[in-house]
């Protein structure tokens, strides 16, 4: 495994754990908060995808039985037993030993992580003490939606979502953990006007807001993930701030979650007037970024990509990796892919480069890059895009023909080596440096 994909994974992970941390010592004081577990099961979740993805399989193996026990508690009890919390803890400190060794495979290293998993099925069905009765809050009266620019930055109350009177169980459990994800973010922003240059809150904004748009698309939910994937780009420009975020910024992002929510509540979520309120906000957001680039740490020469990956975890590193060289959108299937291209020349804003994978529903990854390179062509956009088939999909009779037939100009085999694409970044692009970006 190459030296970037480990520092790429490890950075990542390092946030995810004190993320763990954090949340195991609030649920000391509150073990029946499901916003708290959630949370925790969720960090725990990313680890282990993100481990599986870049070859940390010990990680990933042994933070799936750590996954496995809360989520019994999710569906169980609700409620984080002093013994479970005191072996997520320790198991916590075992991932980080699990990332930092050289030798992951050590007895000691193993026998650590075998002495933990025997200690979690007992710990999960530990008795614990009724939680304390906090008296109960008020529920707010409804407000109207409030404008994109506020006078000060809200403090705002946590929302729950109703669709209809009568949601199905499945429709509810995906409406609350959207809402979890989005008062999260919410969270997030009232930090960030108490510490707006903590880089470590952007970052963490732009993993929440990422994670929103990943969810939506996965159950079909195009509007939400279509607006809060823009919010993603912005975030991520963000995220490469060297100043702090200002007020302005912190107002409208703000507006942004509670249009989120207007999307997540709606049954019309794709009409006229909520679609032209994502335009403006988004439009707003784009243009306040924009505006002052010393304020944020944007430089004003990128490079543009576009991520095709149907798989979130996949899209989500691949956009990580490429944040220093530029600004990358994503889209989920291939026709979203040949909508986003087009529109890119036709707003004169081409994209660089297409990290493409193969295997998708709808047009697959050949179609589309048989379709880019006609748009180029018809379009008249003669400075023609560079295509990078991500995949895994490791047939040389495929990878052949795309090569001979210019329909591709590398082709690269999951788990990427990110060494691999930064070499080819930079021989396509000799001029290019990415302290510009």
């Amino acid at each position: 495994m190459g030296t970037m994909e480990s520092d790429i994974f490890k950075e990542e992970a390092y946030d995810l754990l004190d993320d763990i941390e954090e949340a195991l010592l609030e649920l000391r004081d509150n073990p029946a908060d499901s916003e708290l577990i959630n949370r925790l099961f969720r960090a725990f979740h990313t680890i282990k995808g993100s481990g599986a993805m870049f070859g940390f399989k010990e990680v990933s193996k042994f933070t799936h039985e750590v996954e496995t026990a809360i989520d019994k508690i999710r569906e169980g009890t609700g409620v984080v037993p002093d013994a479970l919390r005191e072996v997520l803890l320790t198991a916590r400190d075992q991932i980080l030993a699990m990332i930092e060794t050289e030798d992951p495979d050590a007895p000691e290293i193993q026998e650590a992580a075998q002495l933990i998993l025997k200690q979690l099925a007992p710990a999960v069905s530990a008795k614990e003490a009724p939680p304390v009765q906090q008296p109960p809050t008020p529920k707010p009266e409804p407000a109207a939606a409030p404008p994109v620019i506020a006078t000060e930055m809200p403090t705002v109350p946590k929302t729950e979502p109703k669709i209809n009177k009568d949601p199905d169980p499945e429709t509810q459990a995906l409406l609350t953990e959207l809402a979890e994800l989005l008062n999260e973010v919410r969270d997030l922003l009232q930090k960030l006007h108490e510490e707006p240059g903590a880089n470590k809150l952007c970052k963490k904004l732009h993993r929440s807001i990422h994670t929103v748009a990943g969810t939506a698309a996965m159950y079909d939910m195009e509007a939400l993930a279509e607006f809060s994937n823009k919010l993603t780009d912005i975030t991520a420009t963000i995220k490469q701030a060297e100043e702090p975020v200002n007020d302005e910024v912190l107002k409208v992002l703000t507006a942004a979650i509670d249009h989120c929510f207007s999307l997540l509540r709606s049954t019309d979520p794709s009409g006229q007037v909520l679609q032209r309120r994502s335009g403006k906000i988004t439009t707003e957001l784009e243009a306040m970024v924009n505006k002052d680039q010393t304020s944020i740490g944007t430089a004003p020469e990128t490079l543009r990509f576009l991520i095709v990956e149907d798989e979130f975890i996949s899209r989500y590193l691949l956009q990580e990796f490429l944040t220093p060289y530029g600004n990358s959108h994503v889209a989920i299937d291939g026709y979203e892919a040949v909508l986003a291209f087009k529109n890119a020349i036709i707003e004169k804003k081409p994209y660089n480069i297409v990290c493409l994978d193969i295997m998708m529903p709808g047009l697959d990854g050949r179609q589309v890059a048989k379709e880019i390179r006609r748009l180029e062509k018809e379009m008249g956009n003669n400075n023609f895009c560079k295509i990078v088939m991500t995949t895994a999909l490791d047939d040389e009779s495929i990878k052949n023909e795309l090569l001979s037939d210019k329909r591709c100009d590398a082709y690269l085999t999951k788990p990427i080596r990110f060494e691999d694409l930064d070499q080819l970044i930079k021989s396509y692009f000799p001029d290019f440096n990415t302290t510009n970006s």
